[in-house]
């Protein structure tokens, strides 16, 4: 008996009801679970961003760890369920992956990524004004 039967005994007919068994839908559970991936990403930089302007202690940062661990499981165990009934699957893993991944990329190392670009900018800017040392007399 899988996870499925108590759903199908009910007359659950998920829209991946059938790819479980069947190496042809897997592919659509890879990529219903890459948004699950990319929510478990952004939730990540929720809680680091909250650590950095809090600037925490090590009582604080085992909180943040704890609710980051809790909401990623949430998340992707929230995609599991609703992708291929709660099975865990390594496709269904990697497609989280892959969320995750491109969610650090695209808006995780934005801040920090545009942060580093302006001072760059900014240092060779014909802009700038160079500071003046006056030598005393």
């Amino acid at each position: 008996m899988t996870a499925v039967a108590p759903l199908k005994a009910r007359g659950y007919r998920g829209f991946l009801n059938r790819v479980l068994y069947y190496t042809s839908g897997q592919w659509m559970v890879f990529l219903a679970m890459i948004p699950a991936g990319f929510l478990a990403g952004v939730w990540y930089g929720v809680i680091s961003l909250a650590r950095r302007i809090m600037r925490s202690g090590p009582v604080l940062n085992c909180v943040c760890d704890i609710l980051a661990a809790l909401g990623i499981w949430l998340i992707v165990m929230a995609g599991l369920i609703a992708a291929c009934f709660g099975d865990m699957r390594l496709y269904a893993f990697a497609g989280a992956g892959i969320g995750f991944a491109l969610e650090r990329v695209t808006l995780g190392l934005v801040p920090g990524g545009l942060k580093r670009v302006f001072k760059k900018l900014w240092s060779i800017s014909p802009f700038r004004q160079e500071k003046r040392r006056h030598a005393s007399k």
